[in-house]
């Protein structure tokens, strides 16, 4: 009977705390949901508030004071302190506390991929002397802890603390805490990969813009350094005729329109170069390109003559209109022609000559190039058009490569082959408007 009375005194508690264990296996049941769920379902920017935030959760939902995250230092030290939630009133914590200064014992077990849990101070090992009076400074008396591991590698930690009270873990409680971890391992590492793609990511557009600005500088003084140094020449020529009193007005007059146009020239190619790095192209607009050619040809003929250089124009007789950016296009003959005037450096000046050649091919009009030097050599052939790719030691590598980005602008290509005969030659083909083929087959119509 009185066994029976100590059994019926003893049964309603029993059946209390089976039901508390119960409500808290389901709160946690629903809390690992959570937690799965809540990381999906947030944005990359989120993560670090949703830590903190699911920290609070699994404290509030197991009645805990303390939850900290850790993670890898990456210098192979240890780990350092990085998210954490406690309850009001507990020691407060520092982020980037780092673990092996501090918990030496704890952080070698980590490293080594090991979790721990002890319900009190007291059951700590000797060695872990220096963890247990830190841990008693910051008032933990229970703790669980675990390692959080990505590819067989330890990349952080999840530590559970009881401050009030002694904490006496249930094998159901380990094990729901531990898969609590693991599901923060795998966001924490996929947050870290994102992390270091979004560094990558950064790292690749500063290399860019680095790139570019290299490319706009070195374009900038490729195509100004021509005008500006026939700026130079010309001033340097008056002064000297008027030192030496041999300057008439007529002398005077065209070396000051040659600086004018040359002027106009270096401020036309900036306009040009701004206009293709802003993305708002110059207006295009009909023009004969025999007429650019001349142009072109007339304005590098001092050069030309200075260097040994024969310059031959073979220009088609009835070449149609087409819309261009007159300086663009310009800028683009120009270069082709510097270029083939270095290529011809080291031949004999019977050799120094350059052709010129306007046609009509079907439906586009054909610029062609060439010159009489040694060729380009296979290996340069495919990088010809490259950014600061250049044969010559004093180049620059950019004249090519604006060439290149000018047809690109204007629908046209440019390609480069070594002629038959000797030299290399470069070939620019704009398309004709679309009504060309039209109009020129209609009756009366003479092209």
């Amino acid at each position: 009977m009185n066994g029976l009375l100590a059994a019926a005194s003893s049964g309603p508690p029993h059946r209390l705390k089976m039901e508390h264990e119960l409500e808290s296996a389901l709160c946690l049941q629903r809390l690992l949901a959570e937690i799965s769920s809540r990381f999906v379902t947030r944005p990359v920017g989120q993560v670090d508030d949703t830590i903190v935030e699911l920290q609070r959760h699994i404290c509030e939902a197991l009645d805990l004071d303390r939850a900290t995250l850790w993670q890898s230092t990456g210098d192979g030290g240890g780990m350092a302190l990085t998210h954490f939630w406690q309850k009001t009133g507990c020691v407060p914590l520092r982020r980037n506390y780092l673990a092996e200064d501090n918990l030496p014992w704890a952080n070698g077990m980590l490293v080594r991929g090991e979790s721990f849990h002890f319900s009190s101070l007291d059951d700590y090992p000797p060695e872990a002397a220096c963890d247990v009076e830190v841990l008693r400074q910051h008032g933990t008396r229970s703790n669980a802890t675990y390692p959080l591991i990505a590819d067989g590698e330890v990349f952080g930690a999840l530590s559970f603390a009881s401050i009030s009270v002694e904490r006496h873990w249930t094998e159901e409680e380990i094990a729901s805490l531990k898969l609590v971890a693991e599901i923060f391992g795998h966001v924490i590492c996929r947050h870290r990969a994102e992390q270091r793609v979004e560094q990558m990511r950064a790292e690749i557009q500063r290399s860019a813009r680095a790139s570019v600005l290299g490319e706009i500088a070195a374009a900038l003084a490729h195509e100004i350094n021509q005008p500006l140094t026939a700026i130079l020449s010309n001033a340097q020529a008056a002064r000297r005729f008027i030192s030496q009193g041999e300057a008439g007005s007529a002398e005077i007059h065209a070396i000051l329109d040659d600086i004018i146009r040359d002027d106009k020239r270096a401020s036309e190619v900036i306009l040009s170069l701004r206009a293709m790095l802003t993305d708002s192209p110059m207006p295009h607009e009909p023009h004969s390109l025999n007429e650019l050619v001349s142009e072109v040809g007339a304005f590098l003929g001092k050069e030309m003559a200075g260097a040994g250089i024969e310059l031959k124009l073979d220009l088609h007789p009835s070449l149609p209109e087409v819309r261009v950016a007159r300086v663009e296009i310009q800028q683009l003959l120009h270069n082709l022609i510097l270029n083939a005037t270095h290529a011809m450096r080291d031949m004999p000046p019977g050799r120094r000559r350059i052709l010129i050649h306007t046609d009509i091919r079907g439906s586009s009009v054909k610029v062609r190039v060439r010159d009489q030097g040694c060729g380009i050599s296979p290996e340069h052939m495919d990088r010809i058009f490259e950014p600061f790719h250049t044969t010559r030691p004093d180049g620059l590598g950019m004249g090519l490569a604006i060439c290149r980005r000018i047809a690109e602008a204007h629908g046209a290509s440019l390609v480069a082959h070594n002629a038959e005969s000797a030299g290399a030659e470069f070939v620019f083909s704009l398309p004709l408007h679309e009504g060309y083929e039209a109009d020129r087959k209609k009756p009366g119509v003479s092209t």
